[in-house]
């Protein structure tokens, strides 16, 4: 797992960031997470901003587990509800998402690439 260390340090500096590690003598998982507060409605959700389990532990429930922490975590601070993106050719992360309570909004997501 390639984790970039200054993002790494720089997500571990802000208040509403978080990382969750999954660990097996090495890293074997990872997801991050913000804590945002949602000005159209006035409630907190934590945003999945990344998350992965080395391939050679996947199909295993960890990724799962790591969810199931932020699930937890959002329970316990008055979290309404718990976003991400997931990429379209993603499949398989879908099945998981939809196997666990998720359901796609309606929104798109806009993107302007800063040059």
């Amino acid at each position: 797992m390639d984790l970039q260390k200054d993002n790494y340090e720089r997500l571990l500096a802000s208040d509403n960031s978080h990382i969750i590690v999954a660990e097996s003598n090495d890293v074997i998982g990872v997801l991050g997470f913000e804590v945002q507060n949602d000005l159209y409605n006035g409630k907190k959700k934590a945003f999945i901003n990344s998350g992965a389990v080395e391939l050679a532990h996947q199909k295993k429930g960890i990724y799962g587990t790591l969810v199931n922490i932020v699930k937890d975590f959002a329970r316990k601070n008055e979290i309404a509800t718990i976003e991400l993106t997931c990429a379209m050719h993603r499949s398989n992360s879908h099945k998981f998402y939809f196997n666990n309570d998720c359901t796609i909004k309606k929104t798109f997501v806009f993107i302007n690439e800063v040059k």
